[in-house]
């Protein structure tokens, strides 16, 4: 087994973004009453960037010993490739979502300044 020492090497770089994406999504949520499109839209984006970080944070354990078993070189290769372009789209799709809500209306309800 890996010590935690290793995986908490490989984990450690990941968890400033994953601490703004979970900040985001309760800064989010806590806007809701106030401005629904808008904290929806960013809602869904900061969970989406959620999780493609931790889509790219779990494909960082499988290059220790005991996570890749006895799985040849080639299917590494294209497991972590596959990982990678699959935390790629997902990061696309919530910085798609992230940016619609910058510039999506605000209809506040009446009587909130």
């Amino acid at each position: 087994m890996a010590s935690s020492m290793q995986i908490f090497a490989l984990l450690l770089p990941s968890f400033p973004l994953i601490a703004i994406y979970l900040v985001g999504v309760i800064f989010s949520s806590s806007k809701l009453g106030e401005c629904r499109k808008a904290a929806l839209l960013a809602m869904t984006g900061f969970g989406i960037l959620l999780l493609g970080q931790l889509i790219r944070t779990g494909s960082n354990l499988m290059v220790l010993p005991a996570y890749r078993d006895s799985m040849s070189s080639p299917e590494l290769a294209n497991r972590l490739t596959a990982l990678s372009l699959l935390g790629m789209f997902v990061t696309v799709a919530g910085t798609i979502f992230v940016l619609i809500a910058i510039f999506a209306d605000r209809d506040k309800k009446p009587g909130i300044a």
